[in-house]
């Protein structure tokens, strides 16, 4: 290993803030809408990160014991111990040996494994820990090359690939301070840190989109915000969402057109603050976005709803309650693409009543942004759907 990684025992994470003294666990959360408080978090979690290679068929996977397996096995190693009883908690059924060391692994790395040993993991799942840990060990032997380990918080979170260039979640969210701070005035509204997404929202004010081919109607105001998120396990790109929220939603669907940067090798905090510098350019386009989804009028807007739930894949439990309900509203009556896009409101609304995840519905919205270019007017067609129809949305853009 090019680095020499060490068990961090939770307590140092205390020395600095007593919150933080579960930081090891799997389900740990923090959240705050305190700027200074959430910047200084991620520098506390990421303090204990560290890095190093691995030759893949070096890695030796081991089933995860029971509760009362593991205080007998890692007695001499109460921080082992700890780290053991929450995956255990967790379900996680292996734990990894590398260079001489045991790891255990959070919930977040299997799948970066499975990618590293360029196997599917859906089937692998069922498998008992024995079987499992037997089938792994047998594909990492076969296995060339090296992979990035990225351990912190006291477990290995993902084993990547070596192109990756990660760029640490406290290093990006330091530089975006900055910016709304000194380029682009903001405020800071929530900071959201897990072991698997790290996210930070800043508002920015309002805007209008005026609507200058029907002088009858009223300009849309929009608040206007911007959310930064990623990973520290590599699984999530770096994500910039400039958003757009219409005042009086409830629901909260937001107008987004994101920009992205995947964690390799042409990432870097430089490149990350040039995309900040198009957030106004998104939030033109946006704007462009919503003007002609307003002037499409649309003879059949039910179909062209479904086609654009059926589109951005979304799971028939949200959509087609809202289909339904829409299609019964709306009758034979013309709609405007800008209707039918809002639908997607009462998707999020159901979302919400059903996650708190943060990663999830953020996930959620940047589909939904997807849909700001569908081609309505090409799905404005008669007939009888069903939500069963598989054909329908398959081409959207």
């Amino acid at each position: 290993m090019a680095t020499t990684m060490t068990m961090v025992n939770s307590c140092a994470i205390t020395e600095t803030e007593s919150r933080f003294a579960k930081a090891y666990q799997d389900r740990f959360c923090y959240e705050t809408n305190d700027e200074s408080a959430f910047l200084a978090a991620t520098k506390v979690l990421g303090a204990a990160r560290s890095t190093g290679t691995v030759k893949i068929k070096n890695l030796i996977f081991r089933a995860m014991p029971t509760a009362e397996e593991a205080k007998e096995r890692f007695e001499n190693d109460e921080v082992l111990q700890t780290l053991a009883y929450d995956s255990i908690a967790n379900g996680t059924k292996i734990f990894l040996r590398a260079n001489g060391q045991t790891f255990m692994l959070r919930d977040t790395a299997l799948a970066s494994i499975y990618d590293r040993l360029r196997i599917s993991g859906d089937a692998l799942n069922a498998l008992p820990p024995e079987i499992l840990a037997a089938h792994l060990n047998d594909y990492a032997d076969f296995t060339p090359g090296e992979g990035l380990l990225i351990f912190n918080n006291g477990k290995v979170e993902a084993i990547l690939g070596r192109k990756y260039n990660l760029i640490p979640a406290e290093d990006l969210m330091e530089a975006a301070a900055s910016y709304f701070a000194c380029e682009k005035p903001a405020k800071f509204v929530k900071g959201n840190y897990t072991h698997s997404y790290t996210s930070a929202t800043w508002q920015l004010g309002e805007c209008k989109v005026e609507i200058p081919f029907d002088a009858a109607s009223r300009d849309l105001t929009y608040e206007q915000s911007v959310c930064i998120s990623t990973s520290d396990n590599g699984r999530k790109a770096i994500t910039i969402s400039p958003q757009m929220r219409l005042t009086d939603d409830r629901y909260g669907l937001n107008y987004c057109m994101p920009l992205k940067l995947e964690h390799n090798g042409n990432t870097s905090l430089e490149e990350f603050e040039k995309s900040l510098r198009l957030i106004d350019k998104r939030f033109q386009d946006s704007g462009e976005c919503i003007r002609k989804l307003v002037e499409t009028v649309l003879d059949h807007p039910a179909t062209a709803l479904l086609a654009m739930l059926k589109f951005l894949k979304i799971p028939a439990k949200y959509g087609a309650p809202v289909f339904e309900n829409r299609k019964i509203i709306w009758g034979e009556r013309p709609q405007t693409a800008y209707d039918v896009y809002s639908s997607l409101s009462e998707v999020l609304s159901l979302l919400m009543g059903e996650s708190e995840n943060p990663k999830e519905l953020a996930e959620y919205r940047e589909r939904f942004a997807r849909a700001l270019k569908f081609d309505f007017a090409g799905h404005d067609l008669p007939g009888q759907y069903t939500y069963n129809d598989k054909y329908i949305g398959r081409k959207g853009v």
